[in-house]
């Protein structure tokens, strides 16, 4: 027999005799069998019949003299006793009870928790379904971040988008390394609020102004200029055509 449970066995037998005492079986100096006999009894220990009858003795129920002999000695001891035990008993009764229901409550706390992360998780990937949407852009032969490296277009201060993936050469590198240089006919893979492709295109893509253009542009700067100079009356027609040629000739070369 384990200590925890001949613990236990004691303060039953020890119980059970003290409820025959106040019951009357045992009345006041009779002499209860000795520990043999109370071992064989209860089917116990020597040992543990023992220790119930120190439990009585040490509450003044019982006196044991040398001889080993058992008497009873106060029955009203022994009733105040069973209602300290019955009490004990109680508390530890309601006790284990509110440990389990506050186990119970841990329980459904963390169920509740659970749950609450779920919704959130959910709620947020409704939240951003859109960026969850990849899409992919061809870099045209004319775009102006070819031989530029990731890093070197800031992409995502001009998109807000990132770039999640590129394909080149029909192989897809994922999660490309910053200083991947692009080249024309790559894809960019990529994931951002709003209209992607449209906004995506417009930076890596932009569409490109005619040289007519370009030339309207410079002929309205100058004109606007000349309106604006207090000398434009005094200009000979030598004098606007050597602005005029000066402007086309800027703007061809920078369309070149």
């Amino acid at each position: 027999m384990n200590t925890s449970a001949s613990q236990a066995t004691y303060k039953v037998i020890a119980l059970d005799l003290a409820r025959k005492i106040v019951n009357g079986e045992y009345p006041i100096g009779t002499k209860i069998s000795g520990r043999s006999l109370l071992s064989s009894q209860y089917d116990v220990s020597p040992e543990t019949i023992r220790r119930a009858i120190s439990l009585l003795k040490a509450e003044n129920i019982v006196d044991v003299s040398r001889g080993k002999e058992i008497v009873v000695t106060s029955p009203e001891r022994c009733s105040l006793f069973l209602e300290q035990q019955q009490s004990k008993s109680s508390t530890i009764s309601l006790y284990r009870k509110l440990d389990k229901t506050f186990k119970k409550k841990q329980a459904i706390d963390q169920e509740l928790k659970n749950t609450l992360d779920d919704v959130i998780t959910y709620l947020n990937y409704v939240k951003y379904s859109d960026l969850l949407n990849p899409v992919d852009i061809t870099i045209s032969p004319n775009s102006h971040i070819i031989g530029k490296s990731i890093k070197e277009i800031d992409f995502w201060q001009h998109t807000q988008a990132t770039i999640v993936a590129v394909i080149q050469n029909n192989i897809p590198i994922k999660s490309p390394n910053p200083d991947l240089v692009l080249k024309a006919g790559d894809s960019l893979v990529v994931i951002g609020p709003g209209n992607l492709v449209e906004t995506v295109s417009n930076f890596i893509n932009p569409p490109q102004q005619t040289e007519h253009h370009y030339l309207r542009k410079a002929f309205s700067l100058i004109s606007t200029l000349l309106l604006l100079t207090e000398e434009s009356a005094a200009l000979t027609m030598v004098d606007w055509g050597e602005l005029i040629g000066s402007s086309y000739h800027l703007t061809t070369t920078l369309l070149s």
